[in-house]
């Protein structure tokens, strides 16, 4: 039992990409299922159920490694270090969020995703917050850690939509 967005009418933030708006419950229930009966704070991310599915299912290779999918540490597999969430609709900036256990990257585009869906990240805005106040942080090395995970994520995706051609 999942949802694909979080509860955002009880914060009053002016961004999409919000913790409240993008942090979902998960419950997973089955005969295969550990019963662990407790509420767990790791990140996970709506992909992970392909893991889950394929682990605790009688189906044959469901992932089928297409994904980013994993299985959280709860269940047997292991913690994720960051869980992403983004916004790419045409007409709009481009929007991302990367967050870890402490911090969370926030990236903005300023030129609106043309509507073949393609993006301009040559010219935007990022900002770094703790999580735990949202008070900004300003590192060059957590600057660069979030940008690599940043770039691998946008490059993963250019080689996803060639490969589909």
């Amino acid at each position: 039992l999942t949802s694909d967005h979080g509860a955002m009418m009880l914060d009053n933030e002016d961004y999409l990409l919000k913790d409240i708006h993008t942090n979902t419950a998960l419950m997973v229930r089955g005969g295969n299922i550990p019963k662990k009966g407790l509420y767990n704070e790791e990140l996970t991310s709506v992909i992970d159920l392909y893991s889950i599915i394929d682990t605790y299912s009688y189906t044959d290779n469901f992932k089928r490694d297409v994904n980013d999918s994993n299985l959280p540490s709860i269940l047997g597999g292991k913690k994720r270090e960051y869980v992403i969430s983004e916004s790419l609709y045409p007409g709009q900036t481009y929007k991302i969020s990367i967050r870890n256990r402490k911090y969370e990257f926030r990236l903005e585009t300023k030129e609106k995703t043309n509507y073949n869906g393609k993006i301009n990240i040559g010219n935007f805005n990022s900002l770094i917050y703790l999580r735990n106040n949202k008070q900004v942080v300003k590192d060059k090395e957590i600057e660069k850690y979030f940008m690599d995970i940043f770039m691998n994520h946008i490059r993963g995706q250019i080689i996803k939509n060639i490969n589909k051609r």
